[in-house]
């Protein structure tokens, strides 16, 4: 017959080499405990089969995810068609994804298509940002540029990619954009040899 044995956390005291505080302390229904005191050293299992350890004691404390593919995230977003740069100087989104609190790997990438210009160097960017088509949002996190160069007999292909960690504290949307100092720029959805994913941003989540 089965048996059950109840208590609020399991304590073990370790091998030799092993002896650090340590407590099963039970689990949640997904994530880290949001209420509750807990110890360093604590350790919950959530029901979609990820592990949390807490490292700092506190109520709830401060949990970090134990490794492995189970606790990390992944998201994409792609564009399909151009997003053309009418005007000069002037902040375009290219795509967005909207993130939850926590410590994210944010990669973006951008392939251009420059019109003719001549006489004029064309200047192009691309940024990470939380706010839409702008050039001053409250967080800009980082930025990558090229400068093509005078291009008066046709058009040219350039492309640039930024990576960055992103530390939120809130579910925020993040925002990879575009600007050229030359109007008439723009992010095609391809590559030069790519059909598609030439402009767009992954991102993971780390912690």
């Amino acid at each position: 017959m089965a048996q059950s044995i109840s208590q609020e956390a399991v304590i073990n005291t370790g091998l030799p080499g092993a002896t650090a505080a340590s407590r099963y302390a039970g689990a949640t229904a997904s994530g880290a405990p949001v209420s509750g005191t807990f110890a360093v050293g604590d350790f919950i299992i959530d029901q979609s089969g990820k592990f949390y350890v807490c490292t700092a004691a506190g109520t709830p404390g401060t949990w970090g995810a134990v490794g492995g593919s189970s606790a990390l995230t992944y998201n994409s977003s792609y564009i399909a068609s151009a997003v053309t740069m009418t005007s000069a100087s002037t902040a375009y989104n290219i795509t967005s994804l909207s993130l939850t609190a926590g410590t994210w790997l944010v990669n973006g990438n951008a392939s251009f298509y420059s019109p003719s210009n001549t006489g004029i160097p064309n200047q192009l960017e691309i940024y990470l940002t939380d706010t839409s088509a702008s050039l001053s949002g409250t967080n800009i996190y980082g930025s990558s540029w090229c400068m093509s160069p005078n291009n008066s007999s046709g058009t040219s292909l350039c492309a640039l990619s930024i990576s960055r960690i992103i530390t939120l504290s809130t579910t925020t949307t993040i925002y990879l954009e575009c600007v050229a100092s030359v109007a008439g720029c723009s992010a095609r959805p391809g590559g030069y040899n790519v059909a598609s994913n030439g402009s767009g941003m992954n991102v993971i989540k780390i912690a």
